[in-house]
C-alpha cells in the first residue's frame, strides 16, 4: 500500500517534496535507514510564504490532487509523474 506525501524540503524551505511511502502489511512505514527505502521522490513544487496546501487522493488511488495558492498539480501516483497548473490572476 502507498502513502502519498506532501512535505517541506529537507534541503531547501522554498520547497515541497511530493511523493510515495510503501506501507507493509503491519500498517509501518518501510523507512528502515537513512537509504529511505520504500520510498518514491516524484517532484519538488515551489512554496509561497502564504501558501495554504491541499492533497486528495481519488478513490481508486490512481490520482493526488492538490492545490495551493499559486498552482494545483496532478499526481499519477503509479508512474511517479506531476503535470502542474499554474493559476493566474
Amino acid at each position: 500500500m502507498l502513502f502519498v506525501y506532501l512535505r517541506t524540503s529537507e534541503n531547501n524551505s522554498d520547497y515541497l517534496e511530493l511523493g510515495t511511502f510503501n506501507i507493509d502489511e503491519n500498517n509501518c512505514l518501510n523507512y528502515p535507514d537513512e537509504d529511505q527505502a520504500g520510498e518514491t521522490f516524484a517532484y519538488q513544487l515551489p512554496l509561497q510564504i502564504d501558501d495554504i496546501s491541499i492533497l486528495k487522493v481519488d478513490p481508486t488511488g490512481e490520482y493526488a490532487y492538490g492545490f495551493l495558492d499559486h498552482c494545483s498539480y496532478i499526481f499519477d501516483i503509479k508512474n511517479a509523474n506531476v503535470k502542474i497548473i499554474e493559476l493566474t490572476e
